[in-house]
């Protein structure tokens, strides 16, 4: 009965996370406050540097982009962050539903590799990559 009653409860918080999904429903509302046609040479960190002052935030053009293409096929769906074409028509966010996309998803995560953990070098190192990744709000890994 107890192993139920957990499967139960599992199931329903399961069901509550998908159901108030932030990054769902933020897609449903996104609007473009300007587009980008793709150049050579580009890529969406150099995009969201130059349209929203974030490289971090290339991942809420993606999302505005693939949220927008699902209803408009002059879009062009993006499967992988790392790879744009020329030619492709990008929806750009205005700022705040970007910071909002951005709040919503996932932080990327930077990981730490240095020296021997916990020698004078590698607690400086450790200190100085925690104050810039808040800064820059990623997640750091240290291990």
């Amino acid at each position: 009965m107890k192993k139920a009653t957990n499967l139960l409860s599992i199931m329903a918080v399961l069901a509550l996370i998908l159901t108030f999904n932030p990054a769902a429903a933020l897609a449903q509302e996104v609007t473009c406050e300007s587009d980008v046609v793709v150049q050579a040479d580009d890529w969406l960190s150099k995009i969201a540097e130059k349209t929203l002052g974030n490289v971090l935030a290339y991942q809420a053009i993606a999302d505005a982009t693939n949220a927008v293409a699902a209803s408009d096929s002059s879009y062009n769906k993006i499967d992988d962050v790392n790879v744009i074409e020329p030619g492709w028509k990008l929806c750009i966010p205005p700022a705040e539903q970007a910071g909002a996309l951005l709040a919503a998803g996932e932080k990327p995560t930077i990981a730490l590799i240095i020296g021997v953990k916990g020698d004078a070098f590698y607690v400086t190192m450790e200190k100085g990559a925690r104050a810039k990744a808040e800064e820059l709000g990623v997640e750091l890994i240290v291990d």
